[in-house]
């Protein structure tokens, strides 16, 4: 078992941890365990942010982050929208536009696919659009 902190290395270790270090990393660098590294962080008043937390604090940036670009390339795509454009570009540009509307909407947790009920029971929208095809190629079959 090594010796007690002494007041030298107290005063290190606090400001390490003032200066961002997680508590981990400085109980390896002092070579002392977490849990008085912990200790030292606490009887200082010091809040210790647990990974757990750091990792929504970083998800949460995210997906602020996310919107951000979302809105800015929304706001692009808009203005793209005005210029005199070719077919293929006008392609591109709605296919941008409709991934775009699809990851902002994931973004604001809305869902991105769309069921029907229809009769007995549920049907989504492509297996509708499906079976509508299917029936219109019969009905051609039968002219």
């Amino acid at each position: 078992m090594r010796n007690s902190v002494s007041t030298a290395e107290h005063g290190e270790i606090l400001a390490a941890l003032k200066g961002g270090s997680s508590q981990n990393s400085v109980a390896k660098r002092f070579r002392r365990s977490p849990s008085t590294v912990n200790r030292i962080s606490q009887s200082e008043g010091l809040v210790y942010a647990s990974p757990k937390n750091i990792s929504r604090a970083r998800n949460d940036y995210n997906l602020t982050r996310q919107l951000e670009l979302s809105n800015k390339w929304l706001a692009k795509l808009n203005d793209e929208l005005d210029e005199e454009h070719k077919m293929k570009d006008l392609r591109d540009l709605s296919v941008s536009l409709g991934i775009a509307f699809d990851k902002r909407m994931l973004l604001d947790g809305r869902a991105t696919v769309r069921t029907e009920i229809l009769g007995s029971g549920k049907i989504s929208a492509v297996d509708r659009l499906k079976a509508l095809l299917g029936q219109n190629d019969d009905n051609q079959d039968s002219n």
